[in-house]
């Protein structure tokens, strides 16, 4: 058995579990998905403003406003890795890029695989995806399944290093 994560819209690639749900998890290699392209949330473009910002700054003990706020690396999928947050006083801070999202909000940064246009007292930020992106991804899959894909198939394709068995046949030779 597997934990078999799935996520609404991957962006294109599918995201490592380690920087959403701690160590990676085996059979869970991030894996490029052409499918849920054209699909609701593959491009969007945000901008947070003040009030989203402070929430980020706050959920990290440092005082508002911030004085910069910049990426700090992406993983393999695209997703931000980490941001640097300064206060001007002294403070700052690493953050992951899944707990900035969960700092300002999910449905404010629908995904972490993303690229800051502006910066200043509000972010701007172009990306795709919505949701952590571990996993299946819930628009590819749907492709995949109107391109008349097998379960098997689609299966195959987000937990590639895992096989299938019939559950009722697990203890037989």
């Amino acid at each position: 058995p597997i934990k078999a994560y799935y996520c609404s819209h991957c962006g294109g690639n599918s995201s490592p579990s380690g920087p959403v749900f701690g160590p990676d998890v085996p059979g869970l290699p991030p894996v490029k998905d052409p499918y849920c392209a054209g699909y609701p949330r593959s491009q969007w473009t945000v901008t947070l403003g003040p009030d989203l910002m402070r929430k980020a700054a706050t959920s990290k003990l440092l005082n508002w406003p911030l004085t910069d706020c910049k990426v700090d690396g992406y993983d393999e999928s695209g997703r931000i890795a980490f941001w640097n947050l300064e206060d001007g006083k002294g403070g700052v801070a690493r953050i992951s890029g899944h707990e900035f999202r969960m700092a300002v909000g999910p449905r404010q940064l629908p995904s972490t695989r993303c690229k800051l246009l502006s910066g200043g007292e509000s972010l701007t930020l172009a990306g795709s995806g919505w949701g952590h992106g571990v996993g299946l991804c819930q628009w590819g899959s749907y492709e995949m399944g109107q391109r008349g894909m097998t379960a098997r198939q689609i299966l195959s394709h987000y937990y590639p290093t895992c096989s299938l068995r019939d559950w009722a046949k697990r203890n037989q030779s």
